[in-house]
Protein backbone atom coordinates (compact mmCIF):
# COMPACT_ATOMS: atom_id res chain seq x y z
CA UNK A 1 0.00 0.00 0.00
CA UNK A 2 1.37 3.28 -0.77
CA UNK A 3 2.08 6.09 1.98
CA UNK A 4 -0.98 8.32 2.58
CA UNK A 5 -0.30 11.81 0.90
CA UNK A 6 -0.88 14.29 4.55
CA UNK A 7 -4.53 14.87 2.26
CA UNK A 8 -4.95 11.46 2.32
CA UNK A 9 -4.05 11.31 6.30
CA UNK A 10 -5.95 14.71 6.83
CA UNK A 11 -9.02 13.21 5.65
CA UNK A 12 -8.65 10.43 7.71
CA UNK A 13 -8.19 11.67 10.95
CA UNK A 14 -11.51 13.67 9.82
CA UNK A 15 -13.39 11.17 8.86
CA UNK A 16 -12.83 9.34 11.95
CA UNK A 17 -12.95 12.00 14.24
CA UNK A 18 -16.60 12.97 12.46
CA UNK A 19 -17.87 9.29 12.94
CA UNK A 20 -16.86 9.10 16.74
CA UNK A 21 -18.00 12.83 17.53
CA UNK A 22 -21.16 11.76 16.01
CA UNK A 23 -21.44 8.00 18.26
CA UNK A 24 -20.98 10.54 21.26
CA UNK A 25 -23.45 12.21 20.48
CA UNK A 26 -26.69 11.34 23.26
CA UNK A 27 -30.24 12.37 22.72
CA UNK A 28 -28.99 15.39 20.38
CA UNK A 29 -26.99 17.28 22.59
CA UNK A 30 -23.60 17.71 21.37
CA UNK A 31 -22.36 19.89 24.16
CA UNK A 32 -20.77 18.97 27.39
CA UNK A 33 -20.31 20.11 30.87
CA UNK A 34 -18.45 19.27 33.94
CA UNK A 35 -21.03 18.51 37.25
CA UNK A 36 -21.56 16.40 39.96
CA UNK A 37 -24.02 13.43 41.03
CA UNK A 38 -26.87 14.10 43.18
CA UNK A 39 -26.30 11.51 46.02
CA UNK A 40 -22.16 11.15 46.32
CA UNK A 41 -21.38 14.28 44.63
CA UNK A 42 -18.59 12.63 42.66
CA UNK A 43 -17.47 14.82 39.52
CA UNK A 44 -19.04 13.67 36.14
CA UNK A 45 -19.42 14.61 32.72
CA UNK A 46 -22.72 15.71 32.06
CA UNK A 47 -24.55 16.01 28.28
CA UNK A 48 -27.29 18.81 29.78
CA UNK A 49 -27.17 20.40 33.11
CA UNK A 50 -30.53 20.37 32.98
CA UNK A 51 -31.62 17.02 32.21
CA UNK A 52 -28.44 15.23 32.60
CA UNK A 53 -27.06 11.97 30.83
CA UNK A 54 -23.80 11.14 33.05
CA UNK A 55 -21.47 10.53 30.46
CA UNK A 56 -18.07 10.07 32.62
CA UNK A 57 -18.05 9.57 36.38
CA UNK A 58 -14.56 10.14 38.51
CA UNK A 59 -14.18 9.02 42.30
CA UNK A 60 -11.28 11.47 42.63
CA UNK A 61 -11.05 15.44 43.03
CA UNK A 62 -7.59 15.28 41.46
CA UNK A 63 -9.67 14.67 38.26
CA UNK A 64 -11.94 16.94 38.18
CA UNK A 65 -9.81 18.41 35.96
CA UNK A 66 -9.79 15.77 33.58
CA UNK A 67 -13.18 15.74 33.44
CA UNK A 68 -13.17 20.00 32.26
CA UNK A 69 -10.86 19.09 29.62
CA UNK A 70 -12.92 16.05 28.59
CA UNK A 71 -15.95 18.25 28.34
CA UNK A 72 -13.93 21.34 26.32
CA UNK A 73 -13.91 18.26 23.83
CA UNK A 74 -17.73 16.81 23.36
CA UNK A 75 -18.80 15.83 20.17
CA UNK A 76 -19.82 19.66 18.83
CA UNK A 77 -15.56 20.30 19.31
CA UNK A 78 -14.65 17.35 17.63
CA UNK A 79 -17.53 17.41 14.64
CA UNK A 80 -15.52 21.52 14.33
CA UNK A 81 -12.28 19.66 14.35
CA UNK A 82 -13.12 17.58 11.81
CA UNK A 83 -14.11 20.36 9.20
CA UNK A 84 -11.52 22.08 10.19
CA UNK A 85 -9.12 18.98 9.01
CA UNK A 86 -11.30 18.47 6.01
CA UNK A 87 -10.74 22.08 5.09
CA UNK A 88 -7.04 21.73 5.19
CA UNK A 89 -7.27 18.49 3.38
CA UNK A 90 -8.64 20.52 0.11
CA UNK A 91 -5.99 23.37 0.68
CA UNK A 92 -2.92 21.03 0.51
CA UNK A 93 -4.89 19.43 -2.59
CA UNK A 94 -5.28 22.78 -4.50
CA UNK A 95 -1.23 24.13 -3.83
CA UNK A 96 -0.12 20.73 -4.62
CA UNK A 97 -1.90 20.62 -7.80
CA UNK A 98 -0.64 24.33 -8.15
CA UNK A 99 2.77 23.91 -7.59
CA UNK A 100 2.94 20.38 -10.10
CA UNK A 101 0.93 22.37 -12.79
CA UNK A 102 3.00 26.04 -12.47
CA UNK A 103 5.82 25.08 -10.28
CA UNK A 104 7.26 27.18 -8.15
CA UNK A 105 6.32 30.33 -9.74
CA UNK A 106 2.17 29.04 -9.67
CA UNK A 107 2.75 29.37 -6.02
CA UNK A 108 2.51 33.44 -6.19
CA UNK A 109 -0.64 33.36 -4.03
CA UNK A 110 -0.07 31.31 -1.30
CA UNK A 111 -1.92 30.38 1.94
CA UNK A 112 0.14 32.81 4.41
CA UNK A 113 -1.95 31.94 7.59
CA UNK A 114 -2.10 28.13 6.50
CA UNK A 115 -2.57 25.96 9.56
CA UNK A 116 -1.28 23.14 7.21
CA UNK A 117 1.36 21.75 9.25
CA UNK A 118 -0.65 22.33 12.95
CA UNK A 119 -3.70 20.55 11.45
CA UNK A 120 -1.40 17.44 9.79
CA UNK A 121 0.03 17.09 13.90
CA UNK A 122 -3.69 16.59 14.97
CA UNK A 123 -4.20 14.00 12.28
CA UNK A 124 -1.46 12.12 12.86
CA UNK A 125 -2.19 12.21 16.80
CA UNK A 126 -5.75 11.06 15.76
CA UNK A 127 -4.53 8.20 13.69
CA UNK A 128 -1.99 7.10 16.39
CA UNK A 129 0.76 8.04 13.21
CA UNK A 130 2.63 11.16 15.40
CA UNK A 131 6.19 9.68 14.53
CA UNK A 132 5.92 10.29 10.50
CA UNK A 133 7.17 13.42 10.04
CA UNK A 134 8.63 12.82 6.70
CA UNK A 135 6.44 15.01 4.53
CA UNK A 136 6.27 18.85 4.79
CA UNK A 137 3.57 21.12 4.23
CA UNK A 138 2.77 22.07 1.22
CA UNK A 139 3.79 25.76 1.45
CA UNK A 140 7.04 26.58 3.39
CA UNK A 141 8.37 29.93 4.65
CA UNK A 142 10.51 29.82 1.39
CA UNK A 143 7.06 30.50 -1.35
CA UNK A 144 6.28 33.55 -2.70
CA UNK A 145 4.31 35.44 -0.38
CA UNK A 146 1.73 37.36 -2.25
CA UNK A 147 1.07 41.24 -2.30
CA UNK A 148 -2.23 41.95 -1.10
CA UNK A 149 -3.35 45.54 -1.86
CA UNK A 150 -6.45 47.81 -0.44
CA UNK A 151 -9.49 47.92 -2.09
CA UNK A 152 -9.97 51.84 -3.73
CA UNK A 153 -12.45 52.94 -2.13
CA UNK A 154 -15.29 55.93 -3.10
CA UNK A 155 -12.67 58.42 -1.61
CA UNK A 156 -9.20 57.32 -2.85
CA UNK A 157 -9.48 58.82 -6.67
CA UNK A 158 -9.37 55.16 -7.86
CA UNK A 159 -6.36 54.17 -6.38
CA UNK A 160 -5.55 52.03 -3.92
CA UNK A 161 -4.96 53.75 -0.04
CA UNK A 162 -1.68 51.17 0.50
CA UNK A 163 0.38 52.20 -2.32
CA UNK A 164 -1.82 54.62 -4.88
CA UNK A 165 -1.29 53.15 -7.36
CA UNK A 166 -4.99 52.59 -9.83
CA UNK A 167 -6.18 48.51 -9.57
CA UNK A 168 -4.91 47.91 -13.44
CA UNK A 169 -1.22 48.11 -12.16
CA UNK A 170 -1.68 45.57 -9.43
CA UNK A 171 -3.12 42.63 -11.64
CA UNK A 172 -1.08 40.18 -11.00
CA UNK A 173 -2.02 40.59 -7.40
CA UNK A 174 -4.56 41.09 -5.39
CA UNK A 175 -7.12 43.32 -4.09
CA UNK A 176 -9.07 42.97 -0.61
CA UNK A 177 -11.17 45.02 1.09
CA UNK A 178 -10.53 43.39 4.64
CA UNK A 179 -7.75 46.01 5.65
CA UNK A 180 -6.55 42.85 7.78
CA UNK A 181 -5.58 41.04 4.96
CA UNK A 182 -3.54 43.94 3.36
CA UNK A 183 0.12 42.97 3.02
CA UNK A 184 1.50 45.67 0.49
CA UNK A 185 4.41 47.73 1.97
CA UNK A 186 2.90 51.25 0.98
CA UNK A 187 3.58 53.65 -1.77
CA UNK A 188 6.74 52.62 -3.96
CA UNK A 189 9.57 54.68 -3.34
CA UNK A 190 10.02 57.37 -6.08
CA UNK A 191 13.52 58.62 -7.53
CA UNK A 192 14.57 61.88 -6.57
CA UNK A 193 15.95 63.82 -9.67
CA UNK A 194 19.44 64.37 -9.89
CA UNK A 195 21.06 67.74 -10.52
Amino acid sequence: MPTPTPADQLREAASLLRDKATAAIHEGRTTWSTGNTLASRSPVVLDDPEQPSVLIETYAARLERVNSYLALLGPATGIAVADWLDREAALWNAVETTAAEHGPKGLKVTVGLSTHTEALAVARQILGTTTDTTVAAPVTEAAPVAVIHACPGPDDNGTSPCCHRPPFEVRSERITRDPALVTCPGAPATEEPTR
